[in-house]
C-alpha cells in the first residue's frame, strides 16, 4: 500500500475544503480574512471559506482549520470555542463523485452525526466513521472545558477496507480507551499541525504505517461481514458503490458505469444476471431506496419532493411520483406523513446501525 503516489486532490472538495466539511454553519458572527498558506499545510481561520470556523460575538477568532494533504489522505485539525456545524448534501455528493472514509477524532468537546437515518453521539477520546457517498450533518459543540478540538483522517474508502479487512460503514464508532485510536490521535496531531517540519516524504511513511492500526480499531469495532473474496463479487460490490454514488445523474447508463469500473458492459450485464436483475432494475430500484431514506428523515422545508426526484435522477417529479407509488402504493407526500408521524424523540436519536 502506497499512499504517496495517489492522487493529491480526490480528497479536496470544492474551493479547496477538505471533503467531509464543505458547508459550515455556525452560531457566531465575526470575519477574518486572514488565509494562511505554508506549502501544503493550510491554516484557515474565522470566516476565510468553506470550512472555516466562525469569529466568536466579539470579533475575535476563536477558531481554526489546519489542513495537510499526504499522498492520497488529508488529516484535518479543528479547534474552536464556539458550536459549529458541518454538512454535506446530495449535490456535493453528486459532484465530488469519491469514495472516501473519515475518521473522525474527538480530543475535546461533543460530536453528533447524522448520516444513514440515524444518529450517533460521539464524546472526548472516541472516534467515528463518515463516508462521502452519502450525505452527512455533523454538529460539534465544546465541552465541559469550553473547547472544540477535532482530527479528522480522510482515506480513500478502498484503502481503509483494505487494512480493516471489514465494509466500510458510516457511523462505525470506535469507543473511548482503545490504545490504538490514542497513539493515532497523538500522531495525527503531529502531522497535521501548520506548526509540524516533518518532511512530506516522512509524514507519508509515517502516516502508512499507522492505517493499519487504524484499520484494526475500525475493524473490531465494525458490524458488517468481510468483503468477498471472489473476484465477481467484488466487481459487483464495486458497481453497485459506483452506481449508489451516481444516482442522480440523470445518464447513467451500462456503459458509463461498466466503463468507470474498469469492466466491460457484457461482463457488467452478466454480473447483475447472477443477482437476478437488470441494469435498469437495479438503478431503479437504488433511486427509489434512496428518495425513500431522504423522504422519511427530511422535512418538505429541508427538501421538496420535486428536488428529492431530481437528485436522484428522475427527469421529473410526475415521473418520480408514479413509480414511486407504484412501488410504494402510496405517493411521497403521503410516505413522508406517514414517516414523521411513526417518528419519535427517542426513535430519532437512535444510534446507527
Amino acid at each position: 500500500m502506497d499512499i504517496t503516489g495517489m492522487n493529491d486532490t480526490l480528497l479536496l472538495g470544492r474551493e479547496g475544503a477538505t471533503l467531509g466539511w464543505p458547508v459550515f454553519d455556525g452560531e457566531a458572527a465575526g470575519h477574518c480574512d486572514e488565509d494562511e498558506r505554508d506549502g501544503r499545510v493550510r491554516a484557515r481561520r474565522a470566516g476565510s471559506g468553506p470550512g472555516s470556523v466562525p469569529g466568536d460575538p466579539g470579533g475575535g477568532s476563536c477558531g481554526t482549520i489546519e489542513e495537510r494533504a499526504i499522498g492520497s489522505c488529508s488529516v484535518l485539525r479543528v479547534r474552536s470555542r464556539v458550536r459549529n456545524t458541518f454538512r454535506r448534501d446530495w449535490t456535493e455528493v453528486r459532484d465530488d463523485g469519491v469514495d472516501v472514509a473519515t475518521l473522525c477524532f474527538v480530543r475535546r468537546g461533543l460530536l453528533r452525526l447524522t448520516q444513514a437515518g440515524g444518529v450517533r453521539r460521539v464524546a472526548a477520546g472516541e472516534l467515528v466513521v463518515t463516508v462521502s457517498t452519502m450525505p452527512f450533518e455533523i454538529d460539534v459543540s465544546p465541552g465541559p472545558g469550553g473547547e472544540v478540538e477535532l482530527l479528522q483522517l480522510a482515506v480513500p474508502t478502498h484503502v481503509l477496507r483494505g487494512v480493516s479487512n471489514r465494509e466500510v460503514r458510516a457511523g462505525t464508532l470506535v469507543p473511548a480507551g482503545d490504545r490504538r485510536v490514542c497513539a493515532a490521535m497523538q500522531i495525527l496531531a503531529v502531522l497535521g499541525g501548520s506548526s509540524s517540519d516533518i518532511p512530506d516524504a516522512a509524514a507519508a511513511q509515517m502516516l502508512e504505517a499507522l492505517l493499519p492500526l487504524l484499520g484494526s480499531a475500525v475493524g473490531t469495532h465494525a458490524v458488517t461481514d468481510t468483503p468477498p473474496r471472489l473476484l465477481a463479487d467484488r466487481r459487483l460490490l464495486d458497481v453497485l458503490r459506483y452506481v449508489e454514488t451516481h444516482l442522480s445523474d440523470p445518464r447513467l447508463s451500462t456503459a458509463s458505469v461498466a466503463r468507470n469500473c474498469g469492466i466491460s458492459s457484457r461482463y457488467l450485464s452478466a454480473l447483475l444476471r447472477r443477482r437476478g436483475a437488470t441494469f435498469l432494475s437495479l438503478v431503479r430500484s437504488k433511486r427509489l431506496e434512496t428518495a425513500g431514506r431522504w423522504l422519511a428523515t427530511s422535512s418538505p422545508a429541508q427538501a421538496s419532493v420535486s428536488e428529492i426526484a431530481y437528485r436522484v435522477g428522475f427527469k421529473s417529479p410526475a415521473h418520480f411520483s408514479r413509480v414511486f407509488r407504484r412501488t410504494y402504493q402510496m405517493s411521497p407526500t403521503a410516505y413522508r406523513e406517514r414517516s414523521s408521524a411513526a417518528r419519535t424523540p427517542q426513535s430519532s436519536a437512535t444510534h446507527l446501525p
